[in-house]
């Protein structure tokens, strides 16, 4: 998908014109008497046009509706759509995000405008844009409608593991699943041989990005850039199907007491049950408050502190039960761009790995609760929110850090 340019969020419209327009069906309005939310076809299409100003309660009385049809939608950002469709979808936005406060309801319009801008509408990208920076505190960062951010140190400390655990060498030689190509393993495979474990890579020839999919799809190749790479060469090839109910099987029959993956597709039911105590995910933010895409940019536009959550998979997106987390907030708040802070992270992904797999063998598989009562599950960044991330909330959070900026 082409990444289109940021759009400019420094004019927004008049605040009393953002107000009134917002405050034209408070709530008590009657909502909309249509019985059932539009699929996704039906606001896509290009005759017929919907008013969005009846439905603004039901956005938040009927939550999990308004939810998936934003889920929805957004796997079609990038469609050229029609003038009618195009002012249906940027209506469902902008009254989704003047009714929650949802940051995600703006995402989405602004990823549909740069994909239609043909038919752009000025006036909803305007209110949409004055409601963005009325959600802003003074330090840049959008408020967080899917919880307490308040919450975010003590679920921190719940999470921490003991350290004590992960001290020594492990009685039993536990066989440990590396699911995805060896490259990604090349240092997490020797330090748990320190912990006398035995670690086995398995390679499931799929990937949701063209290039690592192009290296899995063409073995030799593949094998070629793991010698050049210094990396292990041996490893089982289980095929390219990710729904197959034989890689699982396998897992089984290996005797795999636990797996960590670095898989680039959604994980499918038929692997799910193959190691005994489960599959491990490395999620960069902390759980459950940021689930799915760009969760770095996500958890700096809303505050919530920079960290890498573990847990296992299930049929969710994030949602499986939790292991461990390891806060980077202090480590990053001289960082200057988002890829900075993502250097971070990943460059403490080896310990995180090796943590919650000894973990979870040292305590038999216990794992903490994931509630999905807070938190939400978002997608990729726009750009135009990317660049106020970088411009506005970083240099408002060094300042911060550095005493510049009194509280």
């Amino acid at each position: 998908m082409r990444v289109p340019p940021p759009l400019d969020l420094a004019r927004p419209a008049d605040a009393d014109d953002v107000e009134a327009y917002f405050a034209f069906a408070a709530p008590g309005t009657p909502a909309s008497s249509r019985s059932r939310w539009p699929t996704v076809d039906e606001l896509c299409s290009k005759e017929g046009a919907f008013d969005w100003t009846a439905w603004r309660t039901r956005f938040t009385l009927e939550r999990p509706d308004a939810d998936e049809l934003l889920r929805r939608l957004h796997f079609r950002r990038s469609n050229h759509l029609g003038g009618d469709a195009v002012r249906n979808v940027l209506g469902f936005m902008l009254e989704g995000y003047g009714a929650t406060g949802d940051v995600r309801y703006f995402n989405e319009l602004l990823w549909f405008s740069t994909a239609n801008e043909r038919f752009r509408v000025p006036r909803t990208e305007s209110l949409a844009i004055g409601r963005f920076h009325s959600l802003l505190n003074r330090h840049g960062l959008h408020r967080f409608p899917h919880g307490s951010v308040a919450t975010a140190p003590d679920q921190l400390r719940r999470l921490e593991i003991d350290g004590a655990r992960l001290n020594g060498s492990r009685s039993n030689r536990e066989r440990v699943g590396l699911l995805g190509s060896p490259w990604f393993f090349r240092a997490l495979i020797p330090t748990l041989r320190e912990h006398n474990l035995e670690p086995r890579c398995y390679v499931v020839r799929q990937h949701a990005d063209r290039w690592p999919r192009w290296l899995l799809q063409h073995p030799t190749i593949h094998r070629i850039f793991l010698r050049l790479t210094r990396s292990p060469t041996d490893f089982v090839d289980l095929g390219d199907d990710p729904a197959s109910f034989g890689i699982g099987k396998r897992l089984s029959t290996d005797g795999i007491e636990v797996s960590f993956h670095k898989l680039g597709f959604i994980i499918k039911r038929g692997t799910l049950g193959g190691s005994r105590l489960g599959i491990i995910n490395d999620h960069w933010a902390l759980l459950p408050h940021v689930r799915g895409r760009s969760t770095i940019e996500w958890s700096l536009l809303h505050g919530i502190p920079v960290a890498a959550t573990t847990h296992l998979v299930d049929i969710g997106i994030d949602t499986g039960r939790l292991i461990g987390a390891w806060s980077y907030e202090l480590q990053t708040l001289s960082a200057r761009s988002v890829n900075a802070v993502r250097a971070v992270v990943k460059r403490d992904s080896v310990r995180r790995a090796a943590a919650s797999i000894l973990s979870l063998l040292a305590t038999d598989g216990r794992t903490i609760e994931n509630p999905d009562t807070t938190g939400a599950t978002y997608f990729s960044m726009h750009p135009t929110l990317v660049r106020h991330v970088e411009q506005v909330v970083l240099p408002a959070r060094r300042a911060r850090a550095t005493g510049l900026d009194a509280q």
